[in-house]
C-alpha cells in the first residue's frame, strides 16, 4: 500500500524456494545502486495493482534459479539510469496481460519499461497476453522471446527503442490458427529489427492445409528487418515439430511473411508430434482422451487425441439404392495432405460375429460414394453391403471400419 521494499548499495531482496515478494496498490520493490532484487528457487516477485518492480542507478531485477519477476494487474518492471532487468538461466520474465490472474487478483496489461530489457544465455522473455515492452529487447545467444505462453499464441509489443536479436538466440513463434496475434504470434516493433537468431516456429495440426498463397505476418517493424535469420536453409524455415517448411521474406520491407507452406508426408509420428503425444499417451492403440477411439483411429479420421469427440467415429444406417435398402456404413477422413501415409482402411462385414476371428470379411461390400467435406482437408466416404436388408437367410448383419498401421 504505496511502502517500498528496497535494496541499498550491495544489499539484497530475495525470495526463495516457493516465497513471494508482492509490490500492491502502488507498492514498490527497489533495488538502488548495485543492490539485487532477486527471485531465486521458485520464488517469486511480483508488482501488481500498479505496484512496481524498479531497478535504479545500476540496481539488478533478476530472475534466478527458477524463480519469476511478474508484472500482474497494471504493475510495472522498470530498469532505470542504467539498471537491468535480466531473464538468468532458464528463468523467465512474465507480463500478464487482461483477463489474466494471479494470486487470485483482477488484472490489465502489465508493462516492462528500461534502457535495456536482457535474456540471457537461457533466459526467456515472455509477452504472455498482450505483453508490453518499452525500451531496447536484447535476446543474447540462447536466451529466447516468445510473444505469448508455450502453446498459446499472442500479440507482443515493443512500444520504443528496438529489437536485437543476436546470433544464437530465438524468436519461438506457435502458429495455431489463420488470425494474427490471436491464431498465432505477432511482434509488433515500434522500432528497428536486427534479426540474426534463430526462427523456431511450432505449428498446429490445423494449419496445415494452409494454401500456398496464404501469408502470416509473423514481425513489423518500422523499417526493413536487418540481419541474417540463422538458421534458414536457402529462404526457408523447417517447422519444430516436423509439420512442413515456409519461405520466409524479411530484409525488402518493415515486415517479416512465411509463405509457401510446403506440408511433410502425414505419418503417424508426424501427427504425434503435432499433438505433441509424448510416452504411452501416443501409443497407436492409447486413448489419452478416454473418448473410445484410440490414437489410430483419432489419427485416421483427423479426430482431436485430447478432446472427446466420439460423435466423431463412423455410423452406420439403413440406405435406399433404387428402392433397394442396404446396411451401409459412413466415416469421415482426413484427405489431401492430410491423408495419412502409413494406414490402411477397410470396411469388413459379418453375419456372425461369435464366429472365428468374429466372422468379419472385406467381402461383401462396395464403396458407394466418395464426396468432399465437411470443410477443409477432410472427405465423406460411405460403403455398404452388397446383400440387401431382409435377405432370406440373413437375419443379422455388421459393418465396421478397420484401420491398420503399415509396418
Amino acid at each position: 500500500n504505496a511502502g517500498a521494499i528496497i535494496a541499498n548499495g550491495g544489499g539484497n531482496v530475495i525470495a526463495n524456494g516457493g516465497g513471494n515478494i508482492v509490490g500492491t496498490n502502488a507498492g514498490a520493490i527497489i533495488a538502488n545502486g548495485g543492490g539485487n532484487v532477486i527471485a531465486n528457487g521458485g520464488g517469486n516477485i511480483v508488482g501488481t495493482n500498479a505496484g512496481s518492480i524498479i531497478a535504479n542507478g545500476g540496481g539488478n531485477v533478476i530472475a534466478n534459479g527458477g524463480g519469476n519477476i511478474i508484472a500482474n494487474g497494471g504493475g510495472n518492471i522498470i530498469a532505470n539510469g542504467g539498471g537491468n532487468v535480466v531473464a538468468m538461466g532458464g528463468n523467465n520474465i512474465v507480463g500478464l496481460g487482461q483477463d489474466m490472474a494471479l494470486l487470485g487478483g483482477p488484472s490489465s496489461p502489465a508493462s516492462f519499461t528500461g534502457p535495456m530489457i536482457l535474456a540471457e544465455n537461457g533466459g526467456n522473455l515472455i509477452g504472455h497476453t498482450g505483453g508490453t515492452f518499452t525500451g531496447n529487447v536484447v535476446a543474447q545467444s540462447g536466451g529466447s522471446l516468445l510473444p505469448g505462453d508455450i502453446g498459446a499464441a499472442a500479440t507482443m509489443t515493443i512500444a520504443s527503442g528496438g529489437l536485437d536479436l543476436q546470433t544464437g538466440s530465438m524468436l519461438k513463434m506457435d502458429l495455431l490458427s489463420f488470425a494474427q496475434g490471436t491464431g498465432y504470434d505477432f511482434l509488433n516493433v515500434a522500432g528497428t529489427v536486427a534479426f540474426n537468431g534463430n526462427l523456431l516456429v511450432t505449428m498446429g495440426f490445423a494449419l496445415r492445409t494452409l494454401a500456398t498463397s496464404d501469408l502470416l505476418t509473423l514481425v513489423t517493424a518500422t523499417s526493413p528487418i536487418t540481419g541474417t535469420v540463422g538458421n534458414l536453409t536457402g529462404n526457408r524455415v523447417a517447422t519444430t515439430n516436423g509439420q512442413g517448411s515456409f519461405k520466409v521474406t524479411y530484409g525488402s520491407n518493415n515486415n517479416l511473411v512465411l509463405d509457401d507452406f510446403q506440408p511433410t508426408v502425414l505419418t503417424y509420428p508426424v501427427w504425434q508430434s503435432a499433438w505433441s503425444l509424448t510416452g504411452t499417451p501416443s501409443d497407436f492403440n492409447a486413448d489419452p482422451d478416454n473418448d473410445g477411439a484410440v490414437n489410430g483411429m483419432e489419427y485416421a479420421l483427423g479426430m482431436d487425441p485430447l478432446a472427446s469427440d466420439a460423435d466423431l467415429m463412423p455410423s452406420v444406417c439403413i440406405m435406399d439404392v433404387f428402392g433397394v435398402k442396404y446396411l451401409a456404413l459412413t466415416y469421415v477422413r482426413q484427405a489431401g495432405v492430410n491423408l495419412p501415409s502409413d494406414i490402411t482402411f477397410a470396411v469388413e462385414r459379418s453375419t456372425n460375429v461369435s464366429a472365428s476371428g468374429g466372422g468379419w470379411s472385406t467381402s461383401g461390400v462396395i464403396q458407394q460414394s466418395v464426396t468432399p467435406g465437411p470443410g477443409a482437408g477432410f472427405e465423406t466416404i460411405v460403403v455398404r453391403s452388397t446383400t440387401p436388408v431382409g435377405t432370406s437367410g440373413v437375419a443379422l448383419e455388421f459393418l465396421r471400419l478397420k484401420v491398420t498401421k503399415q509396418q
